[in-house]
């Protein structure tokens, strides 16, 4: 029987994963040319991804879909290590919506899903899994359990 890897073993999993991972250009984080993308390059651009404040991940819960590839293959760990942190954190309910599109969302929204996907490595893509596997044995599992499957799913494609 294999045991469940901690909290500290997936954060390390992670950090690991994306240790190698350059920070994009300001422009690639957010690439769109309006206010909001702008206040997202703002204020994540300054920081590495494992030391972006919890607050600023805290304001910007609902901009994951705002990043440009480059800039969710940077950051999505700071939204990761943000919910293993704090299950009740702002982030967590549209972090696990982001992990998880549907097969209808990655038709419906052509290029989008496949131009992010194709950037993580095999070791990132495993390390985005354990999170998932993890989330599933917390409390979170009662409240998106079809959510979690698909994540899982998406991320193990290509891993």
């Amino acid at each position: 029987m294999q045991l469940r890897p901690s909290r500290d073993e997936i954060e390390k999993s992670i950090c690991d994963a994306f240790a190698n991972v350059h920070r994009p250009q300001k422009s690639d984080v957010a690439p769109h040319d309006c206010p909001e993308c702008a206040n997202v390059r703002k204020l994540l651009w300054p920081h590495e991804f494992a030391d972006v404040p919890d607050k600023t991940i805290d304001y910007l819960s609902n901009s994951l879909q705002l990043l440009g590839p480059k800039g969710l293959h940077y950051y999505l760990p700071a939204y990761l290590l943000r919910a293993l942190h704090d299950q009740n954190c702002r982030c967590i309910d549209l972090l696990v919506y982001h992990l998880a599109p549907s097969d209808a969302d990655i038709e419906k929204y052509g290029p989008y899903w496949p131009e992010r996907l194709a950037l993580f490595s095999l070791s990132q893509r495993r390390a985005v899994i354990s999170f998932v596997d993890w989330l599933a044995t917390t409390e979170i599992k009662n409240h998106y359990p079809e959510e979690l499957e698909r994540a899982r799913n998406v991320w193990a494609k290509a891993a």
